[in-house]
């Protein structure tokens, strides 16, 4: 190697260095936590996702169904008051769900510790 090739020097009685890299960084590698509370809290995260994507399933169904209903209105005989008899019935559930399941994962997120 000539002279002008820069290589990282290290001083390591002073500390002293050309080149560091992640300075001030965790240096700790971590592979999971095998605790029950987070085999618990993981668990609780995937049931909370399962109930968030169903209730979004749920209300997209009940979009979709009050949407027909409402357009069947507009071309039979019109719109009429009051406009929630168009809403379907599982909105309730739907939004049950919806908001259940984002409870469920923070719940589970609050047990995991992050």
């Amino acid at each position: 190697m000539s002279s002008s090739d820069a290589e990282p020097a290290f001083d390591i009685d002073s500390q002293l260095a050309h080149n560091i890299s992640n300075i001030g960084g965790n240096q700790t590698i971590h592979y999971g936590d095998r605790s029950r509370a987070a085999r618990v809290g993981k668990a609780m995260a995937v049931v909370g996702l399962l109930l968030s994507l169903a209730g979004l399933a749920l209300f997209v169904l009940v979009a979709v169904t009050t949407t027909r209903s409402a357009l069947v209105a507009v071309h039979g005989s019109g719109l009429e008051v009051p406009y929630t008899q168009y809403l379907a019935a599982g909105w309730a559930p739907a939004v049950g769900l919806l908001v259940g399941g984002f409870v469920v994962n923070r719940f589970a997120r609050i047990i995991v510790g992050r």
